[in-house]
């Protein structure tokens, strides 16, 4: 695939993975792929996927949400940083232009003891709170909104899957950061298309200015 071709889907890892409208790839080092989404809803926020092309990996896509052009920093950020070593350094330079060669001899395993991410049970922060925001917001433009209801997983836009999957947490923390976000206001469910009844969840506060 050419450099900035728009997509609607990806082959990676010998599986089919669904991409976000208007996503496309702005840099490839061996079997690491680097996709940019077109949307940026809360302006200085910009989300990124990194695909590793590999059969059989424990983890073929990470989830990079930058601010200002900085990385932050959330548990599966770390477990990248921690386990492939150079890789959030290449992605650094890629977004900024400069796009390096990374090594295909990464071992298979994402922890030391060769397991899935580590679930790190603690409280969300405000900023993976603030970043689920900016997932929610970003999905609510295009059409397939996220969703609160677990049946939503036969379409892929079940927010707590989401959020476990980006941000390498446990379903209950998920679970507490979604309802966390519908108590203090921020979201609520309201239909995206009239037509076909489709609902899903819409951003109507930021948790930074109310």
């Amino acid at each position: 695939m050419d450099k900035g071709q728009e997509v609607i889907g990806i082959r990676i890892g010998g599986k089919r993975l669904v991409v976000s409208e208007g996503q496309h790839e702005i840099a490839r080092s061996g079997e690491w792929i680097l996709h940019k989404s077109k949307m940026s809803p809360c302006g200085t926020y910009q989300n990124y996927k990194l695909y590793r092309d590999r059969k059989n990996a424990k983890k073929n896509v990470w989830y990079i949400t930058t601010k200002d052009g900085c990385v932050l920093r959330h548990e599966g950020v770390i477990v990248l940083s921690e386990y492939y070593e150079g890789v959030l350094e290449w992605f650094e330079n890629a977004i900024k232009g400069v796009v390096g060669v990374l090594p295909d001899d990464f071992p298979d395993t994402i922890t030391k003891n060769g397991s899935k991410d580590t679930k790190l049970e603690k409280s969300p922060t405000d900023e993976i709170i603030r970043m689920v925001l900016v997932d929610i917001s970003e999905a609510w433009q295009t059409e397939s909104p996220l969703s609160s209801y677990s049946q939503s997983r036969s379409s892929d836009r079940y927010i707590v899957d989401k959020i476990i999957e980006k941000y390498a947490v446990s379903q209950s923390m998920a679970v507490q950061i979604l309802k966390k976000l519908f108590v203090d206001g921020n979201i609520r469910v309201e239909t995206k298309n009239s037509n076909t009844k489709l609902r899903g969840l819409k951003v109507v506060k930021d948790i930074d200015n109310g």
